[in-house]
């Protein structure tokens, strides 16, 4: 690879479709991962939604009104307070970023590129199995005062062109025959799809390979060669160089860490989350669910089930926690028929990860004032598998100019990391 490259650092879910359809349009690509293998990102350990529906912001009005009982530790949502400075602007910055009309625009916004996304999956699904299915999602609540809740969010998004349909908790468990049937009730968007994000992400590196992208693993940069103009020429590895056209920073809840190394802030919180997946479970669900008042989802994997929980905000911490592994299983008890059992969990695959979140629930995207030819693609919080593909594309089309869906989509602004000074 004599040319210069563009470099991506990260090869996470945005990282790998970034890959193909940078690779596809013509340019040298070098993907290069710290972890010794793929798969061991937060899309990789997610539940595999595929959720336009999930296109509120994380600082909408729920969560915000929440947020004594985050700092208190109750439930799947928790803040650790810690003598961080990171941490005290992300959280003034969240509370000034969910208000009216701030939270809607960045709600559009999240819900043309989720859209956009989960055409992109379909696209590639008949060459790929990674399980992709268009089975609809399932917001699911144990109580009256849950269903109440996200009730009121489900006419917001009416209102922005979902279609949601409600559901007594009759017509929940007739649907979904892995529900109980003394829920409160759920809500239904049709409009949803999941797939295995594992399986997934295989098929994005390997259609990256395809198209000529190189991917490294156990490598990461140990530091930038820059111009006089602040672009990056060079990325400088343990034993080399790679000359760079351009840079591409989609490492997740890391890539703060390597804007640093651009002279650039940026406000990502690490929130670590945990996952549950038996290998066999002849009652997963057929309809991917989130269970609403815990904050958690439940997929079918196979022959087996993933549950996913947590979202805990304890900085740098990524080791599994077995007290959440503990809080799946109990708390899925509140909504699964045939919930799993703490000996199901002691022979099951366990798992924790750090998602990328930003203090305004939307994305970073895009150049960098202090590095002009370094473009962050990070921050996707909750959505990230839903995003990539999307991401990909939309990388793609800035770094090789001429493309219409970054250049001039109405959200570019709402995404662009000059809002917060970058």
């Amino acid at each position: 690879m004599s040319e210069d490259a563009v470099v991506i650092v990260g090869g996470g879910a945005v990282g790998l479709a970034s890959a193909g359809f940078l690779a596809r349009g013509g340019a040298s690509v070098v993907v290069l991962e710290r972890h010794p293998e793929l798969g061991l990102d937060a899309a990789s350990g997610s539940a595999g939604l595929i959720t336009p529906s999930h296109a509120l912001p994380l600082a909408g009005p729920r969560v915000l009104r929440n947020v004594p009982r985050f700092l208190a530790g109750r439930g799947m949502i928790a803040i650790k307070l810690r003598p961080d400075p990171g941490l005290a602007r992300f959280g003034a910055l969240a509370a000034r970023a969910g208000r009216g009309e701030l939270m809607l625009t960045g709600l559009r916004a999240l819900r043309d590129q989720a859209r956009a996304g989960r055409e992109l999956f379909a696209e590639l699904a008949p060459d790929h199995d990674f399980e992709f299915r268009r089975a609809g999602m399932l917001n699911v609540c144990a109580t009256p005062a849950g269903l109440e809740e996200i009730v009121e969010e489900a006419e917001l998004l009416r209102r922005e062109g979902f279609e949601p349909r409600v559901l007594d908790g009759a017509e929940a468990a007739a649907l979904e025959p892995a529900l109980r049937e003394d829920l409160a009730g759920a809500v239904l968007w049709t409009e949803d799809a999941s797939a295995a994000p594992d399986r997934a992400l295989a098929a994005f590196a390997d259609a990256a390979r395809a198209a000529g992208a190189r991917i490294e693993t156990g490598v990461e940069p140990e530091g930038f060669r820059r111009d006089q103009d602040g672009n990056v020429v060079e990325v400088v590895l343990r034993d080399r160089s790679i000359r760079a056209r351009a840079l591409v920073l989609a490492a997740g809840a890391d890539t703060p860490a390597l804007a640093a190394r651009l002279g650039t802030f940026l406000p990502i919180q690490p929130a670590k989350g945990h996952h549950l997946q038996l290998a066999s479970r002849p009652s997963a669900p057929r309809v991917p669910m989130i269970l609403g008042e815990h904050a958690m989802a439940v997929s079918r994997m196979g022959e087996g089930m993933r549950i996913t929980g947590g979202m805990d905000f304890c900085g740098p911490d990524r080791a599994l926690d077995p007290r959440r592994i503990a809080d799946i299983v109990r708390l899925s008890a509140d909504f699964l028929r045939e919930p799993p059992t703490a000996a199901d969990a002691a022979g099951a695959t366990q798992w924790s990860g750090v998602r990328p979140c930003t203090p305004d629930g939307l994305p970073i995207f895009g150049w960098l004032r202090r590095a002009p030819n370094a473009l962050v693609a990070a921050g996707h919080g909750m959505l990230g598998f839903t995003l990539s593909p999307a991401v990909g594309r939309d990388v793609a089309d800035l770094v090789l100019g001429g493309g219409r869906s970054a250049l001039e989509a109405p959200w570019r602004e709402q995404f662009h990391p000059a809002r917060y000074g970058a």
